[in-house]
């Protein structure tokens, strides 16, 4: 899977809580650059792209929000509230923020320096560059064409009873 969430660690003392990242021991990669997002309004969507590059450590210090992520075949969405927990992305996943409390801060760690070159804002590009979605070209009987439905719909139903959500729908064009 191309994310994960991780539980971090905190270490507690008499008179504050401390939470520290360590390569290879709960962040994946070397931290380049650090970030955060506060005074986000609840009605707006944050990210809405996928990064070529950058891998992502994202962390609601505060308050919460929820990130949906693709791979552009399986969507899945997390609802970020803790300190303790860390949401990791890998390189070429589509992430957006949203559904963010009053007091959130989003704390976001990654591996790389900021480069516009590495963004990829449209979705059909990313769909094109990651290898996720199909394209159907079909001239097929119409019981072959019903019997490819129903495994669409077993897929979905499969990926629903796992908390994943299938994009085959989303992505799929039959021409």
């Amino acid at each position: 899977m191309r994310w994960k969430m991780l539980d971090l660690q905190c270490f507690e003392s008499k008179n504050s809580i401390l939470v520290a990242f360590e390569r290879d021991k709960n962040c994946p990669f070397t931290v380049c650059r650090v970030f955060y997002l506060y005074h986000t309004s609840d009605d707006v969507i944050r990210g809405q792209h996928a990064n070529r590059d950058s891998e992502f450590l994202m962390v609601a210090v505060n308050g919460s929000c929820r990130v949906s992520v693709s791979d552009g075949v399986v969507r899945q969405e997390f609802l970020l509230d803790s300190p303790l927990r860390a949401l990791y992305l890998d390189k070429m996943v589509w992430k957006e923020m949203f559904d963010f409390s009053n007091d959130c801060v989003l704390l976001v760690l990654t591996n790389t320096s900021y480069s516009a070159k590495e963004y990829i804002y449209d979705y059909e590009v990313f769909l094109k560059e990651c290898g996720g979605g199909v394209v159907i070209l079909l001239y097929l009987n119409p019981v072959f064409l019903n019997l490819i439905c129903k495994f669409c719909a077993f897929l979905q139903n499969l990926h629903k009873s796992h908390d994943l959500q299938y994009s085959g729908f989303e992505s799929a064009r039959v021409i």
